[in-house]
């Protein structure tokens, strides 16, 4: 019987002439596209597979449905990634940061190509949830589960902060851009915002962040630098402590503990020497 077809939504560009194996052909899972497919089942039915370069287009993750990201797999050996497809200006800033950081739980670059007068980026793809989408499932979360996601933010950040000659700034921070894999390890994701400080500057030269997480140099004050991280970083502590969302409460971040009294003195002052 012929496996179902995958589904449309996701078209980058038709299958060339060649063969494109469907059953059997994901070696390193032991699945056909059909299985796969059915993992991501939130776009529509599709007569043939997709293909962009030498990926096999398997969903389009794009957010209010841009057909600007994608999950692939390699024709080849059959591993994922995440694909990101727009403007070469807009892509070339993330695809330059992560070119230029080596860190075990930051997605790793794989490769940029040229299609369909689009630039790709395609990077390591990260199976898990969001900590937005954990948040989602229970508020608030528990302080202990949140301490030990916490530690392994400030790892990643000092890291990139530390990095020479110029420290990286991510300025989005938010638990969107936090994905927790199956065995507890927090990754840090989408560099479109990042920019690398520069001791010279006085200001950003592009105002960028997200409402609630943004530090007030983000609006045009000074310039960022390690600080608005971990402005953000205070704000994304307090609504998985707090279970609501920074600016959306009468309660100040640095009054945590107003809202959750078991909150541990020491969770509350992080928040307020952050924040």
């Amino acid at each position: 019987m012929q496996p179902p077809l995958p589904r449309k939504g996701c078209i980058l560009q038709r299958p060339t002439s060649r063969s494109i194996p469907r059953k059997g052909w994901y070696p390193t899972m032991g699945r056909d596209v059909a299985t796969l497919m059915d993992e991501y089942g939130s776009y529509e039915a599709e007569r043939e597979p997709t293909t962009c370069g030498e990926y096999l287009v398997l969903g389009d993750l794009s957010p209010q449905k841009t057909k600007t990201l994608f999950l692939v797999a390699s024709m080849v050996t059959g591993e994922r990634f995440l694909m990101k497809a727009t403007g070469k200006g807009q892509v070339m800033r993330e695809v330059e940061m992560l070119a230029s950081i080596d860190h075990p739980r930051i997605p790793k670059l794989v490769e940029v190509f040229e299609a369909d007068g689009r630039t790709h980026m395609v990077r390591e793809y990260v199976h898990g949830e969001t900590l937005a989408q954990m948040l989602s499932k229970r508020k608030p979360l528990p302080e202990r589960t949140v301490i030990d996601w916490g530690c392994q933010i400030a790892r990643i950040l000092l890291h990139l902060h530390t990095l020479q000659p110029n420290p990286v700034i991510h300025r989005d921070l938010k638990p969107d851009n936090l994905v927790l894999d199956a065995l507890g390890n927090v990754w840090l994701i989408d560099f479109g915002a990042a920019r690398h400080y520069k001791h010279a500057e006085h200001a950003d030269t592009v105002y960028i962040g997200t409402v609630g997480y943004a530090a007030p140099e983000q609006y045009g004050f000074a310039q960022t630098d390690p600080r608005t991280d971990l402005f953000a970083f205070g704000m994304m502590l307090y609504e998985l402590l707090a279970g609501e969302a920074p600016g959306r409460g009468s309660t100040m971040p640095s009054e945590v503990r107003a809202i959750r009294g078991e909150i541990s003195r020491g969770s509350a002052h992080i928040i307020r020497t952050c924040t």
